[in-house]
């Protein structure tokens, strides 16, 4: 007895026929017929019943489409369209076949064939795809953006599929943040209890030392009173560098790829440094950054020998307490 959806029915029969050497359709996982099907290096569409659509044969070497392309473009969420906020932007196509050449555009020029000094440069770019499983590839592009300056503001992001001739568009349309402008004698911020010095503090990789703003690394040891190795831990939640008193601990990004650096104070999302514990308890810290357009903690992490931030994992790499300078933890 034959049993299961028609292109089931369809591709067992053809089995007992054909015994494999003739067409056997070809079932998407939810059973039913993909929409271009193949026999040796012809292929064709099909109706959803899986009969042929006529002449629609065409070499496999084509990537023929048998229905409709589908484009899609999402900007910032209204809460992150403002200079001063990060967010993402992607583009996604939605096709038979994975788009390979599916490519961004900034005002007209290429992601990567930016200039160095393009303010987009700096912005984190992933390409990716996802096969459905129901006849339907989506290729994706996402471009994460770490801070929204005016220089963003009303550029133009196309997304273009050479493949398919397809484009789509968005204009990067930014508010301004509300600033309120302190008298020109407001103080500095200030730490929980002046001076409290404070170590950033790993078991496994030691302590976050500033060798200089553009290099803050994980060192074994450290010196007495290193001020490359102090920090004050102010009461807005940003970390302060004692050696570069007007500099401040910051997930950024460079070339794409998260780093740690100090810059200066901006009091934003990426300087705003929260504290966890993980599953065994342990002390973790961590930035709430913009992700697919909703805030994802981020968390200090070591990598290939480099500080970073990352998603939060159960790895020892994470597990970064803030220590007094006698080396008791620092209060909550």
């Amino acid at each position: 007895t034959i049993s299961g959806s028609p292109c089931e029915m369809e591709r067992e029969i053809a089995n007992t026929i054909h015994g494999g050497s003739g067409y056997t359709p070809n079932c998407t996982e939810d059973s039913t017929f993909y929409p271009h099907q193949c026999f040796e290096s012809t292929c064709f569409c099909v109706n959803d019943d899986g009969s042929p659509i006529s002449e629609s044969d065409h070499q496999a070497s084509e990537e023929k489409e048998c229905r409709e392309v589908i484009m899609h473009i999402r900007g910032p969420e209204p809460d992150y369209s403002k200079i001063g906020e990060g967010s993402s932007i992607t583009c996604s196509i939605a096709a038979s076949y994975e788009d390979e050449d599916f490519v961004m555009y900034i005002d007209g020029v290429a992601f990567d064939e930016l200039s160095d000094d393009s303010v987009w440069k700096e912005a984190g770019f992933e390409w990716k795809s996802y096969d459905l499983k129901n006849g339907t590839i989506e290729s994706y592009i996402v471009l994460l953006v770490d801070e929204f300056t005016k220089e963003h503001n009303m550029s133009n992001i196309t997304c273009y599929s050479m493949k398919n001739a397809e484009a789509i568009s968005f204009l990067i349309s930014l508010d301004s943040l509300e600033v309120t402008i302190a008298p020109t004698d407001a103080p500095e911020p200030t730490t929980v209890a002046i001076p409290v010095y404070i170590k950033i503090y790993n078991p496994k990789r030691g302590y976050v030392y500033s060798e200089d703003p553009d290099n803050v690394v994980a060192v074994g040891a450290i010196a007495d009173n290193d001020q490359k190795a102090l920090y004050e831990y102010m009461d807005d939640k940003t970390i302060r560098s004692v050696a570069y008193p007007d500099l401040y601990l910051t997930q950024t990004l460079v070339q794409g790829q998260i780093s740690i650096q100090l810059k200066p104070y901006k009091g934003n999302a990426v300087q705003t440094w929260l504290r966890n514990m993980d599953a065994a308890g342990d002390s973790r810290l961590y930035v709430s950054r913009p992700s697919k357009g909703k805030r994802t903690p981020f968390y200090l992490d070591y990598f290939k020998k480099s500080l970073t931030g990352y998603k939060g994992t159960e790895k020892p790499n994470q597990k970064w307490a803030l220590v007094l300078e006698s080396g008791e933890l620092y209060p909550n």
